[in-house]
């Protein structure tokens, strides 16, 4: 598999556009960057542990007085904060596995991949959905026209999430005109979260749960995560902060993804990445690794997935 360098020497000799090879670039510099920044993250935990002690003291009596009042609103910094220490044999790979469909089975995918923290992609499990000839900004936007309130339960209860966008919200996103949502205007790239059972009810006519994860009654999460886009950089560089593992299906287009272990394993271990075809699932937990991705030239990226346990 070549080396995110490999692959930009690669786009400079085929001259790529500018917009990619900096992408890739910045790719590449993102998985020497933890080297640079454990430091100052080590000064600014003893400085946030510090401000916490301040807060909790200042706001003591109003806690004792309302057993249900926060010192701090849980946010990205504290849950960061808050992480526990990670095992680094889970985040030293060479590289991404490829697993075909047809091979793995439940108790092997449990066995050898579920609960390792090491990503997989399995190829051509969502091969045989009608999602791939049929998801799309008009599919999504007759779903949510069908279901009453919807869109407002969904933009009320979930997240929309603006990488590579002016676009604020669902409703925008599915408002835009057939030229925008076409890429005839500009690229864009965005995600959602669906809380709307209904809509849920609806999509499910047109994927299934992967039939390798275990059980469906030990699904820990409802939601279902849509992300969509054009080609040039998707999601930026990031961890989630989910219940559990994540598997997303790629269902249109191409997209790679850059996994940078966390900081705790800079010194023993490599960023790797991987792409990920029409048709094949990805398994990775989001929680543990940061990850960002970029759409390839084609068609327009459409990926769905939930969580697992």
């Amino acid at each position: 598999m070549q080396s995110l360098e490999q692959k930009l020497r690669k786009l400079r000799d085929e001259n790529a556009s500018i917009s990619e090879q900096v992408f890739l670039k910045e790719l590449s510099d993102a998985a020497n960057r933890p080297k640079r920044r454990w430091a100052s993250i080590s000064a600014f935990g003893a400085a946030a542990l510090a401000l916490i002690a301040a807060i909790v003291f200042y706001e003591a009596e109003t806690l004792l007085g309302n057993e249900n009042a926060c010192a701090i609103e849980n946010n990205v910094v504290m849950m960061q904060l808050a992480q526990p220490i990670v095992d680094c044999s889970r985040a030293c790979i060479d590289s991404v596995p490829r697993v075909p469909a047809a091979r793995v089975s439940r108790s092997e995918f449990a066995r050898k991949y579920a609960y390792s923290g090491h990503p997989v992609v399995v190829t051509g499990a969502a091969r045989n959905w009608s999602a791939l000839a049929n998801f799309g900004h008009q599919f999504f936007r007759d779903v949510y026209r069908r279901v009453p309130n919807s869109v407002e339960l969904t933009e009320t209860e979930c997240q929309f999430f603006e990488y590579n966008t002016d676009m604020e919200s669902l409703s925008e996103f599915l408002g835009m005109t057939e030229k925008r949502a076409s890429l005839k205007e500009d690229s864009w790239y965005i995600g959602w979260s669906n809380c709307d059972s209904g809509v849920d009810e609806i999509m499910r006519e047109y994927y299934e749960r992967p039939h390798f994860l275990p059980p469906a009654d030990e699904e820990s999460s409802e939601l279902t995560w849509i992300f969509m886009g054009g080609t040039g950089p998707g999601a930026f560089l990031h961890m989630d902060h989910v219940d559990k593992v994540s598997w997303q299906a790629q269902v249109s287009g191409t997209k790679s993804w850059l996994l940078v272990p966390p900081f705790e394993c800079e010194d023993v271990c490599k960023s790797v990445n991987v792409t990920v075809e029409t048709g094949d699932i990805i398994v990775v937990d989001t929680n543990f690794w940061y990850h960002a991705t970029y759409v390839h030239h084609g068609n327009m990226s459409i990926a769905i997935g939930s969580e697992f346990d």
